[in-house]
């Protein structure tokens, strides 16, 4: 699980603890029914197989080597303890929200694609069976040309998730600032050197933190700011596709 996995009440409030558990295939796949567990999103120039295209299952993850932004949700028994298993693929924004009177689990997300030529995006369901997790081709539930800001809204797999277009960061600068808003420290990384969820320890006096982001020109993308109420951030990178890659920054506070 990459994002900010949070829980909310779809209808009604209900707390839903989340576990991904296992370093192999679940053993129940086998009994697996072909339900919607998530949803995949898909540009038009990504070269599909025929048939079912199946994710990679390794460190308790499904992946796909595709451009492509994904989620997924489903609960499964393994032995006789429930589980539930969880994850994304290039959204910067998640938040799963429990159905009590459905039983079901939908998403809301947000994911952001560099704008282009090949701008037409596919929106397919995840389904499970035997062999895994796998979306078909031959069955989108919508498609959309991407201009500018689009919604693709599911209903087999409750979910919204919205893109906005935008371009990687090629470089970033961390301004840690004190209370009266002097920078006291700064650094410059390459986000593709950054890992997701790397850690930042920032200085004694540090009170906040500016992320200004810098395309491959040295043009200003915009800028986050991070304080212990809101402690980190979401760096947009490229990931070799029309489909941007995130990776979230955490820092480390002085002690009081």
């Amino acid at each position: 699980m990459k994002r900010n996995l949070c829980m909310l009440a779809l209808a009604g409030l209900m707390t839903l603890a989340l576990a991904a558990c296992g370093g192999e295939e679940p053993a129940s796949q086998a009994q697996a029914g072909q339900e919607a567990v998530g949803a995949i999103f898909v540009p038009g120039g990504a070269d599909l197989p025929e048939g079912k295209v199946y994710a990679q299952f390794a460190d308790r993850e499904y992946t796909f080597a595709l451009d492509a932004a994904w989620v997924y949700y489903f609960d499964t028994v393994e032995g006789t303890e429930p589980v539930a298993y969880a994850g994304d693929g290039n959204l910067t924004q998640l938040t799963f929200g429990a159905d009590i009177d459905g039983g079901g689990v939908g998403a809301l997300g947000a994911g952001v694609f560099r704008p282009g030529e090949e701008n037409d995006v596919a929106a397919y369901y995840l389904r499970r069976d035997e062999a895994g997790v796998y979306f078909d081709p031959a069955q989108p539930f919508d498609t959309a040309t991407l201009t500018e800001e689009h919604t693709f809204l599911g209903t087999d797999y409750p979910c919204q998730v919205t893109f906005t277009p935008g371009q990687p960061a090629a470089s970033c600068t961390l301004s840690c600032l004190d209370e009266g808003r002097t920078v006291i420290a700064e650094e410059t990384l390459d986000p593709a050197a950054v890992e997701d969820f790397q850690t930042f320890t920032l200085a004694g006096d540090t009170a906040s933190v500016v992320l200004t982001a810098y395309d491959g020109a040295g043009g200003e993308l915009g800028t986050q700011e991070v304080t212990p109420e809101n402690p980190s951030a979401v760096v947009c990178c490229d990931a070799g596709g029309q489909m941007l890659a995130s990776k979230v920054l955490r820092f480390a506070w002085p002690e009081e």
